[in-house]
């Protein structure tokens, strides 16, 4: 699952994207709730690990994007103070 996100990351801009990076962030997610784990079959070699967002974890990206907005409409308010 790690090489998926990697290579979605990648695509999106964010480069050299490591696995060590990215599992320990799951991980995290998984053990507080955030996110479940799955172990299921793969027909591209052994058993891989899924994950899914929980309950808690939509309702923590709720929380975050509200926050991200109001950090982004503060900054542009700032910005614009500036010029």
């Amino acid at each position: 699952m790690w090489y998926a996100i990697t290579e979605k990351l990648e695509k999106m801009g964010f480069l050299s994207i490591a696995a060590g990076t990215i599992y320990p962030i799951l991980q995290k997610l998984e053990r507080t709730g955030l996110i479940a784990g799955e172990m299921r079959a793969s027909t591209e070699g052994p058993k891989r690990k899924n994950f899914t967002i929980t309950l808690a974890g939509k309702t923590r990206l709720e929380e975050f994007l509200k926050d991200w907005d109001n950090l982004t409409a503060a900054m542009t308010h700032l910005i614009g103070e500036i010029n």
